[in-house]
């Protein structure tokens, strides 16, 4: 992160990065609060896309005949994209 020596005090970053990637082995070196964090299960998923919706003003139609939520062959629940 040399590209941003002069950070002013109330910035902060928050970075997403795989534990053990040549990213994360970087980061770390600059001593940095971690916060782990791990997979959702079944239950939390489509709870997380209805508030991440929610925040944007629009909603999950989970009708039986529009279901807008499909697992994909690991299990993951993924939002249709139409």
């Amino acid at each position: 992160m040399t590209f941003c020596a002069l950070v002013p005090q109330n910035v902060t970053f928050l970075l997403s990065t795989q534990q053990g990637s040549v990213a994360h082995n970087s980061v770390l070196r600059r001593d940095p609060q971690v916060i782990t964090v791990t997979a959702l299960d079944m239950l939390d998923k489509p709870l997380v896309v209805r508030k991440t919706l929610e925040a944007h003003g629009k909603q999950l139609d989970e009708s039986p005949f529009n279901n807008q939520v499909l697992e994909n062959r690991n299990n993951q629940i993924l939002p249709r994209v139409p």
